[in-house]
């Protein structure tokens, strides 16, 4: 005589585990996301800026030395929102360390802003706070569900 299957289900603790690890992935998700985006900013900011500063005559001294500078800031910009697609794109593999980076990166950044605008309040360091809340969300799921998730293993 045949004996019925049983019907096995999902444990609490799988259950749980697939919860951990659904809300490390929206942390890692929110997190690209905000690297993403500063990249973006940053890549159109440069760009803007280097078609700026050729409106600037090279015949004019002062000019001349506008122009090369706005050029200087521009690939500074460029390649700061190329390392933060780098920073987006090798996201998955290190986690942690790359949003403690993208941490560190935002509040120097902030504190630099409010120090050249002479600690006034303006929309470059909202936007700093936005990223910088959204990166802490993301470090908060990665320690909060990634633990649970590696003493299961």
């Amino acid at each position: 005589m045949e004996q019925p299957k049983k019907k096995t289900t999902k444990s609490s603790e799988d259950h749980l585990s697939g919860n951990h690890t659904k809300e490390v992935r929206k942390g890692q998700k929110l997190a690209r996301l905000i690297f993403f985006l500063i990249a973006g900013i940053n890549i159109l900011i440069a760009t803007a800026m280097f078609l700026y500063s050729r409106i600037f005559s090279l015949e004019n001294a002062l000019e001349a030395i506008m122009r090369q500078s706005l050029s200087y800031v521009a690939l500074v910009t460029f390649i700061t929102g190329t390392v933060y697609v780098g920073l987006g794109l090798f996201l998955k593999i290190y986690p942690k360390f790359i949003i403690w980076t993208g941490i560190f990166v935002i509040v120097l950044k902030l504190a630099y802003s409010l120090y050249l605008n002479a600690y006034s309040f303006t929309m470059e360091p909202f936007l700093d706070v936005v990223f910088l809340i959204g990166l802490l969300y993301a470090l908060r799921s990665y320690y909060h569900f990634q633990a649970p998730l590696k003493s299961k293993k």
